[in-house]
């Protein structure tokens, strides 16, 4: 009889006993996770219409953000930051003097924060807030001369420069190719505010010695939504 009542005590330490390695277990799974996340994505519309033979199509985003980057915690609370940057130039010449310059700037930056979440083994999104600053600058520069009638030289010159900040909501969807690439698309409205400068000049030599410039010059602010819809595309790396 007392062997048995022995028994009879031992048996509820030996189920806890049991049970304790798989608590165990879940806690050093979730200690040897890493103690924070960063996601790095690239804008590639570009690169899957040409891996998909898709030269011919006219599909466009309006997404300005080329690189994105993104470091979260374990309960997928972050910091995030998205940057886009095109420059471009043209210059035409000919043998008299004619010429045509062109050239453009555009930075588009976004920092915000963010909440990662996940739904499925395959997918995961995430819901964020940010701020914007964007910045455009052109400038043009044509020049023509008539040599063999007037001899008259015409310059026309402008400059665009508009510069915006505000803020925006953004949401993003992503699917998990492997566990360190995923491809995902986002989208985000925002409001922005900021001011458009325009300066132009003009130079005009009629080849009989006379000679007339103009400046003209104008400000003015602006405002207003604007939503990025999902059309592009990221490949993000996470490690």
């Amino acid at each position: 009889m007392k062997k048995i009542l022995i028994l009879l005590c031992f048996v509820p330490t030996l189920t806890f006993a049991r049970k304790m390695p798989v608590r165990l277990i879940d806690d050093q799974a979730y200690v040897s996770q890493p103690r924070f996340k960063h996601y790095v994505g690239v804008q590639s519309n570009l690169l899957i219409r040409q891996i998909l033979n898709l030269s011919g199509s006219t599909a466009s985003t309006n997404n300005p953000y080329l690189i994105t980057y993104a470091i979260n915690n374990r309960k997928g609370w972050g910091l995030a930051t998205g940057l886009g940057l095109v420059t471009s130039s043209t210059s035409i010449s000919d043998a008299i003097g004619n010429s045509d310059k062109k050239s453009t700037q555009t930075m588009n930056l976004r920092i915000g924060a963010e909440k990662r979440f996940n739904f499925h083994a395959k997918w995961n999104g995430l819901i964020g807030i940010d701020g914007l600053m964007n910045i455009d600058k052109s400038t043009s520069d044509v020049k023509e001369v008539q040599m063999f009638s007037t001899n008259s030289i015409n310059t026309n010159s402008t400059k665009n420069e508009s510069n915006g900040y505000g803020a925006a909501i953004r949401a993003a969807l992503n699917y998990s190719i492997t566990p360190r690439i995923l491809i995902g698309t986002e989208t985000n409205l925002g409001f922005t505010a900021g001011n458009e400068k325009f300066s132009g000049s003009t130079y005009l030599d009629d080849g009989f010695g006379n000679v007339n410039t103009t400046t003209t010059s104008n400000s003015s602010k602006v405002s207003g939504f604007n939503i990025n819809v999902p059309t592009a595309i990221f490949v993000i790396i996470k490690f």
